[in-house]
């Protein structure tokens, strides 16, 4: 999956901002990574399976 440094950003701002996930860029690894701490995050609303 490719994505445009801009879009890069929006998502580790959101990340950061919206889900309380830090994250920090890692030189040993030439990227991103999570800083480690204990964080919530949204749990995914199961479709709804009508079948009546």
């Amino acid at each position: 999956m490719e994505c445009s440094w801009p879009t890069i950003k929006r998502i580790l701002k959101k990340m950061r901002d919206e889900l309380g996930a830090p994250v920090r860029y890692d030189k040993k690894h030439d990227g991103y990574i999570p800083v480690h701490q204990k964080i919530s995050m949204p749990q995914p609303t199961p479709p709804c399976n009508d079948t009546n």
